[in-house]
């Protein structure tokens, strides 16, 4: 599985998993010299909702590395793609430290590390920073289960401390879980030291955002904040049913399993076994509900498959199951990982690789067709973002955010019906009602066609360009 995702890091592929383009574009737009939050309720409408550890550090690096963010995006991919497969093996190494603590078995510590990985899926090895928020979160939780469990050091507090703030600066909604952890673990070990803790916790991630506030800027938490608040305006016809509906299919054997144990612990008192399946049951209905947000995917569900994995070492460890129960086990895992099968986890297609190289030339092939038309600083729209990625020194505007749907179906061809819950696009709409984006680019494909004829009717052909349709305001 890792020689796989190893081999995908040199792809030419631009998104190999979870729109990794738009992390490119705020890599990009930092790289030329602006700020990462701007100003998304005005041109150029980019909206960064993403805490800046994790894009930081690809920057940084970028930097380092001497990047040019016009004529090395591939650079950009590699770079953030190892930054990602690194913290993977972070994760593993805290996983593992947990195991070891119940078991020293070499083929246990493989199997708990094997079924981490079959568990995750492609959004963790790619330039995202959901493998560096993953890593952190179960970094924390072992230092938290050290602290209030086994030795009551206060450097394990110090540590869980630490990690909880360097998950949430990766990536922000795990500050929900993190707090869900702190929440049961007062419920289950019943003293005055675990509240204190939690106001501790609450009170550092006060600061935490407040601090992001004056390093980043004044827009930063209007970025992270009211632009990630999108609301499905109708389910009859989204993905995400289909989500929610796979993601219970290889969740559900866990799930209850973890119910069924629960049962012979719910006499006991100050047991991390108790704490973990509690908040494990509560978590995969939280986890199950974001789902239902425009845009989510199975990488919602991360900090509870590593709740899962800590109560299935826990469980383990400390009960002896039949010859049957664990062939049924082995055959639930071989039906988990065959199932990453139809979400294309683990796997490398050597002739597509050939196809990604040759259109990642085609992709600056189009740049310099389109840069005589953007001389005179006319604007340019993609709806999936990927191809203006080639263009950044241009006017490009974004704001997909306004309308999420829109980028979903063009990019994934899955309909879906969304808006921000907080936020109006009426702004932003204008600009292609008035003519101010006089270009749109997309790829020559049905869901484009479909897209411009109905949402922007105000742009007709004006050429095609290889395999891709440039459209121009005509009003």
């Amino acid at each position: 599985m890792l020689f796989v995702r190893f081999c995908l890091i040199f792809s030419y592929n631009i998104d190999l998993d979870g729109a990794e383009f738009t992390f490119v574009h705020y890599i990009q737009q930092m790289l030329s010299g602006k700020p990462l939050y701007l100003n998304p309720e005005s041109y150029p409408f980019s909206a960064v909702i993403y805490t800046p550890l994790y894009l930081h550090l690809v920057y940084w690096t970028c930097k380092f590395c001497d990047i040019d963010y016009i004529y090395n995006i591939r650079g950009i991919y590699f770079l953030g793609r190892c930054i990602s497969f690194f913290f993977v093996f972070i994760g593993i190494f805290f996983l593992d430290k947990f195991v070891q603590k119940k078991s020293r078995d070499p083929l246990a510590r493989l199997a708990v590390a094997c079924l981490f990985m079959i568990m995750l899926t492609g959004h963790a090895y790619v330039l995202r920073p959901d493998s560096a928020k993953i890593a952190f979160f179960i970094a924390f939780l072992f230092y938290h289960i050290e602290y209030f469990y086994y030795t009551n050091n206060k450097k394990h507090l110090a540590f869980s401390l630490l990690f909880a703030v360097l998950s949430i600066s990766a990536k922000q909604d795990a500050i929900i879980y993190i707090l869900l952890v702190q929440a049961v673990n007062i419920f289950v070990i019943k003293n005055t030291t675990a509240l204190k803790v939690l106001l501790l916790f609450i009170t550092t991630f006060t600061l935490l955002f407040l601090s992001f506030q004056l390093v980043f800027g004044n827009y930063c938490l209007v970025n992270l904040f009211p632009f990630n608040l999108q609301i499905n305006t109708d389910f009859k016809d989204s993905y995400n049913l289909v989500v929610l509906i796979v993601n219970g299919v290889r969740i559900m054997p866990f799930y209850l399993f973890i119910i069924f144990n629960l049962v012979k612990y719910r006499n006991e008192n100050s047991s991390p076994a108790k704490m973990l399946m509690i908040t494990a049951i509560i978590a995969g209905l939280t986890s199950t509900f974001f789902l239902l947000r425009p845009g989510s995917y199975l990488n919602y569900t991360y900090e509870f498959v590593v709740l899962l994995l800590f109560c299935m070492v826990m469980i383990l460890s400390e009960r002896k199951f039949s010859k049957t129960t664990f062939r049924l086990g082995f055959l639930y895992i071989l039906f988990f990982f065959f199932s990453n099968i139809s979400i294309k986890n683990y796997f490398l297609y050597p002739p597509k690789e050939k196809i990604y190289t040759k259109d990642y030339k085609h992709y600056y092939l189009l740049r310099d067709e389109l840069l005589p038309l953007l001389n005179n600083n006319e604007k340019i729209y993609c709806p999936h973002l990927d191809l203006t990625l080639f263009v950044p020194d241009k006017n490009v505007i974004y704001g997909q955010e306004y309308h999420l749907d829109r980028l979903i179906y063009t990019h994934l061809g899955l309909k879906s019906k969304s808006r921000l819950a907080l936020n109006s696009s009426a702004h932003y709409d204008e600009y292609f009602v008035n003519g101010e984006v006089k270009y749109i680019i997309g790829f020559d494909n049905e869901e484009v066609k479909n897209l411009v004829s109905k949402t922007y009717p105000h742009y007709k052909l004006n050429r095609k360009i290889d395999r891709f349709l440039l459209y121009e305001y005509t009003r």
